[in-house]
């Protein structure tokens, strides 16, 4: 929990809006990070290819990341990581 993830209670009793970032970076485990960092960039240059540039498609993955944490956060009081 020291390393970001997603606390409910200290995103909104305490403000650590930085854990809404964070968190999109942790995993349960290496295989679970390995595994889903090879889908994404599979799948995002098929989806999106030539289309984005690295810096766009960066900034999608982050606003994707924040949006879907928020979610995570409307949703369950309980800790979380990745996406």
């Amino acid at each position: 929990m020291q390393l970001g993830a997603l606390d409910p209670w200290l995103v909104q009793q305490r403000y650590e809006y930085w854990r809404l970032i964070t968190a999109m970076f942790l995993s349960n485990g290496f295989a679970g990070w390995s595994v889903c960092s090879l889908l994404l960039m599979v799948m995002g240059f098929i989806v999106e290819g030539p289309k984005m540039s690295f810096l766009s498609m960066a900034t999608l993955y982050i606003v994707g990341g924040v949006m879907a944490n928020l979610f995570t956060l409307v949703c369950t009081q309980e800790l979380s990581v990745g996406n």
